[in-house]
C-alpha cells in the first residue's frame, strides 16, 4: 500500500493513487486501483569462433541481456508510483584462449551499453521512501586475463587479472532534474588481481591464495555533489570514508589425509590481518556508516567419508 498524499491517517481518501493507506479496516471508495503491466523481450547471442592453430583459437560474440519492468508499490504520488520500464544491454566480446606446453591461457575485451537502467531513487519528502526510476544509461568497457601453468607433476600456478570501467552516458535524476551523470558505480570493483599455488607434496596437500582488490567507490554519490551539498570539509571527509580502500588477502591451507576415508585440514583466512570497511552506507545527510571485513582467522577441521 501507499500513502495518501493528503490526511493519510482519515478514513477517506482524495487522492489519485493505485492504493492508499489509511486506519480503516477497508479500502476507502477509490483508492482501490488494479494494475497490471506486460513486458518481453527475446534475448539473443551470435558469435564466431576460428581456430588459428590446434592449441590457439579467436572468438568474437554479442548478445543482448533483459530486465523486466515493474510496478513501485511503496510509492506515494503520481510520480513515484509510476512503473518502470525494462532494462535492456547490448555486449561484444573478442577473446582469445589457448595453451603453449604446460601453459594454458585466455584473454577477453568487452564492451557493453545498458538502456534504461533501472536505479533506486531516494524521494525525502513527504515520505522518505526509495523507487525504481529508469533513470540513467551507462557503458562499460574491460577485459580479463588467466593463465594457469603446471610447473611440475606436483605444483599447479593460477594468475586472474580483470579490468572493468563503467560510466554513466546520461543519468538524471528524476526527482530533481539535475544532471548526475558523474555519479559512482557503486560496488564494483574495477581491478582485481589474483594467485594461487597448489602444491601436492604426496603427505599433504597445501595451496596459498592471494587476492588483490583496487580502491572501489561505496556510494554512488560523486565528490563534486557531496561538496556541493555539503561543503568542501564534510563533503570531502563522507567521500573519502564512502571508499573501499587498496587491501590484500591471503588465505592459506595444508589437507593431511589422515586414513583412506578421514582428512584433517589446518587453514588460516586473510592471515595478515588486513582490515577495511567491505561495505560503507552514506545516508542523503552525509552520515556514514560501515562494517568492516573478517579479522584474521584459523581453524582445522577434520572430513571423513563413510
Amino acid at each position: 500500500h501507499t500513502r495518501c498524499s493528503r490526511d493519510w491517517s482519515s478514513d477517506v481518501c482524495s487522492s489519485d493513487l493505485a492504493a492508499c493507506y489509511s486506519n480503516a479496516t477497508t479500502v476507502a471508495a477509490g483508492c482501490a486501483l488494479a494494475q497490471h503491466y506486460s513486458y518481453n523481450k527475446a534475448s539473443w547471442t551470435a558469435g564466431l569462433d576460428y581456430k588459428l592453430n590446434d592449441a590457439t583459437f579467436l572468438y568474437a560474440k554479442v548478445s543482448t541481456g533483459y530486465k523486466s519492468g515493474g510496478i513501485n508499490k511503496y510509492g506515494y504520488d503520481a510520480l513515484s508510483s509510476a512503473p518502470f520500464s525494462p532494462e535492456k544491454i547490448t555486449e561484444y566480446q573478442v577473446g582469445l584462449k589457448g595453451d603453449v606446453g604446460p601453459v594454458t591461457y585466455s584473454a577477453a575485451a568487452f564492451y557493453n551499453r545498458t538502456k534504461n537502467l533501472q536505479i533506486s531513487v531516494y524521494y525525502p519528502v513527504p515520505y522518505a521512501t526509495n523507487v525504481i526510476r529508469n533513470a540513467a544509461e551507462s557503458e562499460a568497457w574491460g577485459g580479463e586475463l588467466s593463465l594457469s601453468a603446471n610447473v611440475t607433476n606436483r605444483l599447479n600456478v593460477r594468475a586472474n587479472a580483470l579490468f572493468v570501467e563503467p560510466n554513466f552516458i546520461k543519468y538524471v535524476n528524476p526527482r530533481t532534474g539535475a544532471d548526475v551523470s558523474d555519479s559512482n558505480f557503486n560496488m564494483v570493483i574495477r581491478k582485481q588481481f589474483d594467485v594461487a599455488v597448489n602444491y601436492d607434496a604426496g603427505f599433504a596437500k597445501l595451496n596459498a591464495n592471494y587476492v588483490w582488490t583496487g580502491t572501489y567507490a561505496n556510494t554512488a554519490q560523486s565528490l563534486a555533489y557531496l561538496t556541493t551539498t555539503y561543503g568542501a570539509t564534510l563533503g570531502t571527509a563522507a567521500y573519502n570514508a564512502a571508499q573501499v580502500p587498496t587491501h590484500g588477502n591471503l588465505n592459506l591451507r595444508v589437507d593431511i589425509p589422515v586414513t583412506k576415508n578421514i582428512e584433517v585440514s589446518a587453514w588460516g583466512r586473510n592471515v595478515t590481518n588486513s582490515r577495511y570497511y567491505k561495505f560503507v552506507l552514506m545516508s542523503e545527510r552525509s552520515w556514514v556508516a560501515g562494517s568492516m571485513n573478517d579479522p584474521v582467522t584459523y581453524g582445522v577441521s577434520v572430513r571423513a567419508k563413510f
